[in-house]
Formats: C-alpha cells, structure tokens, sequence
C-alpha cells in the first residue's frame, strides 16, 4: 500500500521558495528603511498583507524554475525535446567518433557489411625505395552462407563503407577476399572421465576453427554497459549497431601456425586431459605437417578446417583410460553449429540505444501562464475579479482601489515578466538563441482585474514596454553568449579572428557574423566532432555531404575571416552597411594527394609526395590578398583544423586561375567515381601539374607566396574608326600551361542550320538555341500554364501516404539491400538521376526500378546536383531538365511521378533572378515531358523564403536535413534527416518522412509492385 503524501516539515534548500525566510527579511527591510514611522507589523497592518501577499507570489518562481530541464525546454505542440532545435544531440549521435584506428576500422566493417566475417586493415606494401604511406590493403573472410561467387560485391561493399568513413590522407590500394586451404587436423587425445566425447569433439574443433580462422565475438547493450558502465566508453570509437566488439576480439592475420600451437588450444579445451599425437594436412601440401614443423598460410588464404567425419570416424580420435570413445557425428555437428551460431550471434541496437539514450521524457507546462497577485487579496480590499466594486461604489473608495491597483502594477508586470522570461527559456537556449530579443515581457491586459475599465494604463502603455525591454537587452551580446555555452557542450569555440572593428556598425556587423558562425557550426557540432579527420568520400556525388571533416570548421571559420576583411568603410549607404551579408564563403578545396597518387605507376611515385600531404585552395579576392595578414590568418585557421601529422600546404587563386582549377578538380572527383583508370591517370596528372605550377614559394622571409600568374598578352590598340559591338569581349584568359586537359565544359564549334560554322561565339550560339527552346515553355510559365496536372494511365502512380518513412541514397539497390529496407519499416525510396545522358553506372536505371520496386518500396527520383560553386542559368536549366526526363523515361519512371531538382551549393553572389530562371526552365521542362517537378531545398540553395514561396513554378518542396528558409503559405511536403551514422546493409542513407504541405498536397511516387 502507497503511504499517503505529506508536505515536508523541512526547511527549504531555495532560499527563493521559503515563503516565512522571504517574510522575515521584507519585514526587517522595511524597519531598516522605515521603522521610525512604520512600527505596526501585526498581521492586521495592511502593509504587512501587501508584504505578506507578494512573498507568497515570489514563490512561485524558483517553484517553476526547478521543475526538470527536459519540462522547461519541452515542446508545446509534441510534448517531447525537440533536440535539434535546442543544439542538443543524443548520445548515439555525439559521442561516437570517425574511425581512426586500424581496429576501429575493422570494427565498422563488421558492423556495416553484412557477409564480413572479419576484416584486416594491413599496411600497403609498395614497390619501390619511397613507398606512399597510408595505404591499406584489406583482406576480408567472408561468412561461410555468403556465395563464393559474391566477393566481387563483396569487396564493392567493403570500398563504399571504408571511403565513406576513410582517414585524410589514408585510402585503400586492394581489397581481397580471402580463398580457403582445406585443412585437416589428426590427433590423439585422452578425455575426462566426466566429459561427454560428442560434445569435447564439438568444442575441440570450434576452438581450432576460430583460432586458423577467428571470428570476433561481439556483446550486446546489456552486456557492453555492465563491462563498461560510463556512457562514453558505450559510445568510445565509431557507432556500433550491431553489437560491441572488444579488442580482445580482434587477433591479427593469422599468417603461420606450428604444430605446437594446435596442441596447447587442444589441450586447453574443456574435457581434453592430453593431446599424444598431433599433425596437419593442407591442400597446398602433400605432407603432413607435424610438431616443430612451421605450418605457413599462404598469402590471400586461410586454413579452413575439414570437420566431416569419414565413414563415421573424425580425424580427431578420442580415449578415455586407453578405451576409444566414438562420438555421436549428427550430436557433433548440431553442437558445432550451435557453438558457431553463438560466436556469431549479432544483436540489433538501435532500440537499445533509442530507450536508454534516446530523448528524455518531458511534460509542457505553460510557464508563461500569470495570475494577479491582486487576485490573491482578502476581498475587502476590493482589487481583485470577485471583490471589484460596482459603478455606484462612492468616489473615495474607487479612488483608494485604484490608487491600491497603481501600487501593485509594477510588482504584476516585474512577476509577469518573470513568467514570460521562463517560458522563454526554450526559445532563448536554442540554436536561434532567442531570435530577434533575448528578453520576454507580458501585458497585463486579460492579467490584472478590470485594469481597462478603470483606465490604469496609459495609451502608449504596449509600446512603451516594447522600447523599455529593447534598450535594456544587449541582443548579439546575449546571444554570443549563449550560444558560447552551447558549444562549450561540446568542447567547441569560435572566435573572431583578430583584430577589431572600430567601427562601430561594423563591430555590430562582425558580431552578427558570429552569431551566424557559431549557429552554423551549433547545427553541425556532430559531425564538426565526429568527422574531424575523416576525408572527403570521392565514391559519393560531389555535395555537402561529401566533404572532408575538416572542411567545416575550417569553412566556418574562414566564412568568419571573408567577412571581417571584406570592405565596408566605402559604403556611403548606413542601410546597404548594416544590410550587408552576415556570412559567406567562396569556394574553397581540400586536395588530398594520396587520391593523386595514379598520376604515376607504382615503381615511379615518389611516396613523399603524396604522403599525409593535402592543398587548401581558395579563392581570394585582389582585396584579400592585399589585406594585411588575411593569407597568414587563413593558413593558421587551415592549420589548427587539421590532423596534427598532416602537413597543409595553402593555395591562394586569383577568379581566372581559380575557374580552371574547378575545372580540373571536377573532371578529377568523377574519374576517382566512376573511372576509367586511364582517365583517373590523365585527370590526376593534370590536377598534380596545376598544383605544381601554382605553388607557393618561400619569399626571403620565410613566408610563402604564390607563384605569379602568366599575364595575358596586351590587348590590339583599338581602332580609330570604332565599330559598334553587338556585346562586350570576353576578358582575355592567362594563356593555357603546356599540356592542359581540354576544358570539359567548352562547347563545341556551332553550326548554322546549312552546316556549315557559325563566326558567333560558342557560348552565346548555345545559350540562343537552347533560350529558343525556353521561350515557349517561359511564356506558359507566365501565363500559369507550365504545369498541367500530369495525367497518367498507371494506377502506381499515386499521392504519398502523410507520414510514411523513406530514404534517399546515391548507391545502387539490389534485391537484398532494397529488401533490407523494407523489412527496417522504409515505405519508398528516392533514387538519383545523372546530370546528362545517358544515365550513368550506378544512377537508377530500369532493372533497379523493378527491383525496388518489387521489394515492396514506392519510389520517386532526384537529379544529382553540380559541384559546390556552381552558377545556375536558365540555359542550363533546360539541359538538366532535358536530361532528367530522358534518363527517368529510361527507367521506366511512368509520367505522373514527382522528380525532384536538388537545389544546393549555388555560387555565392550568384544573383537571385538566374537561380529562379535556372528552376523554373527545369520544371517547364520535367512537366511538358508529363513528370510533377519538385524542389529539393538544400543547403546554399541561392533563394530566400519569399523568392522560394512567390517566383517558382513547382508545387512540391522537399526540407532538407540543412538549415534553409520556410516555404510560407505552401511549405514543405516531404522533410530530411541527414546522420552519418544511417547505414543499412552497406547503404548510407538520409531518412525522410512525407507529411502534407500547408495546402495539403504530398509528392506524388510510383507504388510498390
């Protein structure tokens, strides 16, 4: 039986909540500070109740206050944390980091491809004086129900999970799985007189099997906590989701064994007294290796141990006191299945970590909520809503009420303003860190009784507050420092680089740009913490996504650096100063030059050259070069953000030179995804000869600087009789290097409609035939036509269901992996489309759509997004929108479905009117060939929320996982969720969920077969 509930008789810990320490202390203020004309302080004394009625008040706060964090931050329409919003992350999400260590490699393969039955991360064994360092081979054993003609897909599994996590400035060189060599172990041994011989046979050959080849063990959530109960130790290295795996697990290689090993995991088996005779038989050699005699493995091999017994009899033989024993082979079989099933028994841990570390349970309680303390006095006080005085009351007692009411109003709004303030708390500890204001007030209109009727606010009363809060709240101050404490959650700071404004709206503008940084670097602590050393992962579409670790820090804080140097002092406008960007950061490159090692054979690299080696190449404007000290602060930024034995070199480029480069380093990444070798050689040549030819030399002072630029030749003086020019010359290019690889974004020489050359310029013949084509659909655009509602014969063309859980991956499915994510409770998938046609390897094809498909997945589409920095124009939007119906018309995508344009990584000042000309040629396009277009709205998507809502032509918007604009008055109908830890069997992927907009439409996909 529960005791019934008592009050506490104890004294209060919060001095704020005890009601007589709050009396006593008013009461021995007031005789400080009156006591010579205020000597009754009886309970009668209506000072004393005054006093006696705002203690009581008073109390209420710190009551509040203390309710548990997880209540204060709750939400109002969920009833749970919205993390995220707060700048909080869950502990799986946190504390885990990048793999860094060898084992913590192996670690990730096993616990990410399934067929791995262990995985070692060897050394590379170069030819040559000056090997490449950093490089791995990886041998693979497979589980034993993996086909042996898989490992092809096997290895493809192993490269996508080991570059998706891979260190900078490391790789892999091959990938191999290992081949069995028949093994056969025959022994003597005695056993126990207590010891079944079915049952000492099993065991014996489960420890010789895991010893030739091991297998680690792994421990489930229960287990791993009771071995290491601290939640940082849980979550110590990469992210474990199906088991924990000890580094007593991880044996090395197994490269030679001796007889004499085998006798000592004999004899040390359960039952096994003593091993009298012992020898091995391998495949590989026609005699028998005995004790003394090394047993090697061959190289791509392990020893496979034979178990089957021969005519009833087993090549171990088994006595006890001199008397054969004879085991039981179908006893021995099932207990030697059984001990390997426990070996390699998996445990799911996602529900495990989502119950005990998932978000804490919290109740909403409107904190904001005030009730007058006039409310709380005796009734013949006449002040509160049950003891108001009617209009016929005498004019001196309205008088002396209203008189009482003016008295207390400052004590209701400093109380209400406190419970406003409270209830704030949410909003403020927030990644928006409050907002505009980081002060909250109340009106006390509908708070304080009949506070209108008796006209006891002035008319200017709103206002008035709104101004009095305003020039008492230090707003960037306070946010600065909130948002420092945020991040201190998780060892992270960003300061401004040296040096201040003075200025003062520029002090004022440096310090928005800082709120700026540190909001974006709050939304990224997870992978700003977990991915520092990880490199760029070249086997995943150019994006955001893919980049480097160490390029988000190190891009914040250089957004910080371009900021604080960029020149506003000529600005004669105060409006256009105080308007300007808070932050931004033109391209910016990390070269890793161990993926530049094929621009030489193997026997010729000189390894030093492309050892823990990586160029930073930014863009830098004549002022940025010319501002003292920026290239120095930029290196030393570059610098801190990288790991401690790698070495940075940094690479300064002038617009002209830094085009080129971009078109280098394109060609480079696709050649590095897609292959083929030979143009992974030439484009890595290519790119290591830029490099080359731009590095900065020691001037000297010790102090790098970048090699000049060849000027271009002078331009012709012009003529003395000058002609009209229908448009303006393009600016003279720097001559090309010798042996430049042709710009693969030069057009072809144009043709006139006879064949034969047009004089025109390439560009402006392509962008006139291609805005010919535009032109039509433009004027539907205008007109509201662009979109007609596709019609479609195909029943499986149909709305989303609101609220059905999908995921969008670049990489391939196949029937088990599709499968994989319909039974984890996946409704569709969103797969990728090439850029050009034809549809490229590894983008959705026909076979993948039925696939899908035939899994029992929906499915819609997306069009790869161009490299970060692209410049989109509408030219160019029809091309990709061409290519996007044409390549979704290949896969049989049936018209009707929702292919959606990713928006992401625009150029920065790239001008708002040629991305809105760049979307809306690609809808007009994708909807004349019958497909519902949708916009994919990421990260630097070049649009604000009123351009996104009012100028585009499309009717659905995908959110994605990044911090981008609402969509008002239509919003978004399908929402993101991007973590680095979403794998599933093999696939990364980014979680997404449809929900229905604000005109309550969804996306519309192609059903499940």
């Amino acid at each position: 039986m529960t005791a019934p509930g008592t009050i506490s008789r104890a004294r209060l810990k919060q001095p704020g909540a005890d009601y007589a320490l709050l009396r006593a202390e008013a009461i021995r203020r007031v005789q400080a500070m009156a006591g010579d004309i205020w000597t009754d302080y009886n309970f009668s004394d209506p000072g004393v109740t005054i006093i006696e009625q705002l203690c009581y008040a008073l109390t209420e706060m710190p009551y509040r206050a203390g309710f548990p964090v997880a209540d204060l931050l709750c939400s109002p329409i969920f009833d749970t944390i919205n993390l995220r919003r707060q700048g909080l992350f869950p502990a799986p999400s946190i504390l885990p980091c990048n793999p860094v260590t060898t084992n913590d490699f192996r670690r990730l393969v096993l616990d990410r491809v399934p067929g791995v039955a262990n995985a070692w991360f060897l050394p590379c064994d170069t030819p040559g004086k000056d090997p490449v360092r950093g490089l791995y081979d990886i041998a693979v054993l497979r589980t034993p129900d993996y086909p042996e003609r898989g490992g092809c897909a096997l290895t493809h599994r192993v490269e996508r999970c080991y570059t998706a996590h891979r260190a900078l400035c490391e790789d892999v060189a091959t990938i191999h799985v290992l081949e069995p060599v028949a093994t056969l172990v025959a022994a003597r041994i005695e056993i126990a007189d207590e010891a079944d011989p079915s049952d000492t046979l099993a065991n014996a050959f489960f420890q010789l099997g895991l010893s030739l080849a091991p297998e680690p063990r792994r421990m489930s959530l229960a287990e791993k906590i009771a071995r290491d109960p601290a939640t940082s130790d849980v979550f110590y290295g990469p992210l474990m989701l199906r088991g924990f795996i000890g580094d007593d697990q991880l044996h090395p290689l197994p490269t030679q064994f001796t007889a004499d090993q085998l006798v000592e995991i004999l004899a040390a088996s359960d039952g096994v007294l003593t091993v009298d005779t012992l020898s091995v038989h391998t495949a590989d050699h026609p005699q028998p290796y005995r004790e003394g005699t090394p047993i090697p493995v061959p190289k791509g091999h392990y020893l496979d141990l034979r178990t089957e017994a021969n005519d009833g009899r087993f090549s171990i033989q088994m006595f006890r006191n001199a008397a054969r024993c004879e085991p039981d082979p179908g006893r021995v079989r099932r207990r030697l299945a059984q001990l390997w099933n426990q070996q390699r028994t998996t445990y799911p841990l996602r529900a495990g970590y989502a119950e005990r570390y998932g978000t804490p349970e919290a109740q909403y309680w409107d904190l904001k909520s005030y009730t007058s303390v006039q409310d709380q006095f005796p009734q013949i006080y006449g002040i509160g809503t049950a003891a108001m005085p009617t209009a016929s009351a005498v004019p001196k007692r309205m008088a002396q009420i209203k008189q009482l009411k003016g008295y207390l109003l400052p004590f209701d709004q400093l109380l209400a303003d406190s419970y406003a303030q409270l209830a704030f708390l949410r909003d403020l500890f927030s990644v928006e860190a409050g907002g505009t204001t980081t002060y909250r007030w109340q009106s006390l209109r509908g708070i304080v009784p009949d506070l209108v009727r008796m006209e006891l606010l002035e008319p200017g009363y709103l206002p008035a507050m709104a101004d009095l809060t305003a020039e008492t709240d230090p707003v960037l101050a306070r946010q600065n420092a909130v948002l420092d404490l945020l991040l201190s959650f998780y060892a992270l700071a960003l300061s401004p680089p040296a040096g201040t404004q003075a200025d003062p709206l520029a002090a004022v503008l440096q310090r928005q740009q800082s709120i700026a940084a540190k909001q974006m670097l709050l939304r990224r602590a997870a992978p700003a913490t977990r991915d520092r050393g990880r490199g760029v992962d070249y086997l995943r579409p150019m994006s955001s996504r893919s980049i480097a670790g160490a390029e988000l820090l190190a891009s914040i804080e250089l957004g910080l650096l371009d900021a604080e140097t960029a020149d506003l002092s000529d600005t004669g406008d105060a409006h256009a100063r105080e308007s300007a960007p808070c932050l931004h950061r033109k391209p910016f490159y990390l070269v890793d030059w161990i993926l530049l090692r094929h621009a030489r054979p193997p026997q010729q690299a000189e390894g030093s050259r492309y050892s823990f080696r990586v160029t930073a190449v930014l863009a830098a404007s004549e002022q940025e070069n010319d501002a003292a000290g920026w290239a120095s602060t930029a290196r030393s930024i570059l610098r801190s953000n990288m790991p401690a034995h790698v070495a940075v070199e940094c690479l300064f480029l002038r617009p002209a030179e830094m085009m080129r480069f971009e078109a280098l380093y394109t060609a480079w990444s696709r050649a590095l995804r897609r292959g083929p070798q030979s143009t992974l050689v030439e484009t890595s040549r290519q790119l290591e000869l830029f490099l080359h030819r731009h590095r900065p030399t020691p001037d000297p002072t010790g102090n790098r600087v970048a090699r000049p630029s060849p000027s271009p030749s002078p331009s012709p003086s012009p003529s003395p009789s000058p002609s009209p020019s229908p448009s303006p010359s393009p600016s003279p290019s720097p001559p090309p290097s010798p042996s430049a690889v042709p710009d693969p974004q030069a057009p072809s020489p144009p043709e006139r409609g006879d064949g034969t050359a047009s004089n025109e310029p390439a560009g402006i013949a392509s962008s006139r035939r291609l805005l010919a084509r535009l032109g039509d659909l433009v004027a539907r655009v205008r007109a509201g036509q662009s979109e007609p509602q596709p019609s479609t014969g195909d029943p499986a063309v149909a709305p989303a269901s609101p609220g059905a859980q999908g995921f969008d991956t670049d990489t391939a499915l196949t029937a088990d992996t599709a499968a994989a994510f319909f039974d984890a409770g996946f409704v569709f998938a969103v797969r990728y489309l090439s850029l050009t046609t034809p549809e490229a390897e590894g983008d959705l094809n026909a076979s993948e759509v039925s696939t899908i498909r035939a899994a029992g997945l929906a499915l819609m589409a997306v069009q790869h997004v161009d490299a970060a920095g692209w410049v989109p124009t509408a030219s160019l939007g029809v091309e990709h929108g061409s290519a996007a119906a044409a390549n979704a018309a290949s896969a049989t995508l049936p018209v009707g479905v929702t292919i959606w344009l990713d928006l992401e990584g625009v150029a920065d000042g790239t001008p708002s009117d040629q991305v809105i000309a760049y979307c809306n040629a690609w809808f007009g396009v994708v909807a004349q060939a019958g497909y519902r277009p949708g916009l994919y709205v990421g990260a630097e998507c070049g649009l604000t929320s009123t351009e996104l809502t009012t100028q585009l032509t499309c009717s659905f918007f995908w959110e994605s996982g990044s911090n981008v604009p609402p969509v008002d008055g239509i919003g978004y109908c399908m929402v993101q969720q991007i973590d680095s830890a979403y794998v599933l069997d093999g696939v990364a992927y980014d979680a997404d969920t449809v929900q229905a907009d604000d005109q309550g439409a969804t996306p519309y996909w192609y059903a499940a077969a």
